[in-house]
C-alpha cells in the first residue's frame, strides 16, 4: 500500500506561510482554558419544554468542550442549547432578547438521562447540532450564526425534550471549557 500525500493542518500551513500568518488564542495559537460548572436537581415529572439554565458565558468565548454528567433520572432526555442571558443586566443593549433562544440544540440533541453517566463530552452530540467541528475555532456569537457580536452573555441551557423526567432525584452536572480571546 502506497503512502498518501502529506497534508498539513490549517495551523501548520499558516506557520509555514511567507510571511507566517499568526493565529489567535483558541484559533491556531495557544490560549488558557477557562472552566465553569454547575448542577441542578430536576423535579419529578418535568415535562418537555422545561428549561434548566445551567451556565453563563461571554458572547466572545470560544467553546472547546461541553461535558455532562448525571445521576439516574429513570427517564428523560435533554437538548443542550444556546440562549441570550435571561437577565437583562447581562445583555448589551437592554432586555429585548432576555431569555430568547438562539438554538435549542446548539451543542447537543436528545442526551438521555435515564441511567447514570460519568463525564461525557456532548459538544457535538446527537442529530445535527449546530456547533460542529467547523465552528470550534469561532467566537460563540459567530458560531451561532449572528452577523455581529451582540456583547454581553449567553446562557447554556438544558431543555427537556421528547421524554419527560420521571424520578427527578438525581443531579445533572454541566461544565464548559472555553478560551477567552
Amino acid at each position: 500500500m502506497a503512502a498518501g500525500p502529506t497534508q498539513k493542518s490549517v495551523q501548520i500551513t499558516n506557520f509555514d506561510a511567507s510571511p507566517p500568518v499568526a493565529g489567535s488564542a483558541g484559533n491556531g495559537a495557544p490560549g488558557l482554558i477557562d472552566f465553569l460548572d454547575s448542577f441542578i436537581i430536576p423535579a419529578a415529572a418535568d415535562g418537555a419544554g422545561t428549561k434548566y439554565f445551567m451556565l453563563r458565558v461571554k458572547t466572545s468565548v470560544i467553546v472547546k468542550k461541553l461535558i455532562i454528567e448525571n445521576e439516574a433520572e429513570g427517564a428523560g432526555k435533554v437538548q443542550a442549547g444556546l440562549y441570550y442571558a435571561d437577565d437583562a443586566r447581562y445583555l448589551a443593549g437592554g432586555s429585548a432578547n432576555a431569555g430568547v433562544v438562539i438554538d435549542v440544540k446548539f451543542f447537543s440533541d436528545d442526551y438521555d438521562l435515564a441511567a447514570a453517566h460519568g463525564p461525557t463530552n456532548i459538544t457535538y452530540n446527537g442529530t445535527a447540532p449546530t456547533y460542529n467541528i467547523s465552528k470550534r475555532d469561532q467566537p460563540l456569537w459567530q458560531a451561532a450564526g449572528l452577523t455581529s457580536d451582540p456583547g454581553g452573555w449567553f446562557d447554556i441551557v438544558l431543555t427537556v425534550h421528547t421524554t419527560d423526567i420521571t424520578t427527578g432525584t438525581g443531579r445533572v452536572h454541566l461544565s464548559v471549557e472555553f478560551i477567552q480571546p
